[in-house]
């Protein structure tokens, strides 16, 4: 099963507050296709921080979309939240961006 739009993408007022010398400068450049958009894909930012296929029990970050997870029949809802707690942390240490889950998200799989 796949869970998608999780993460809101960033707004680009927030990108330009990232910390972009954690980020590869082909990474900052091509970015810059998204300024028109006005916001960053959650699914490309997390692509360029390698989040891509990782896995917390039997739930992961889809290799194909940053922004999707995929789980098993019985994934435990705690693999669920550990593997967005993890992603979460992960961009706010290395880039210093507060990624926000989507209402969709919350509303069927928050309490």
């Amino acid at each position: 099963m796949t869970i998608q739009n999780i993460f809101n993408d960033i707004p680009w007022p927030e990108w330009d507050k990232i910390d972009k010398a954690r980020l590869k400068k082909e990474d900052v450049d091509s970015a810059e296709e998204f300024r028109e958009k006005g916001a960053i894909p959650a699914a490309w930012l997390m692509a360029q921080m390698g989040l891509l296929g990782y896995k917390i029990g039997s739930a992961s970050v889809s290799e194909d979309d940053g922004n999707s997870f995929i789980i098993g029949e019985n994934t435990a809802k705690d693999h669920i939240f550990q593997l967005l707690s993890y992603i979460k942390q992960q961009i706010r240490d290395r880039i210093s961006v507060q990624m926000n889950e989507t209402a969709e998200f919350k509303a069927q799989y928050m309490p």
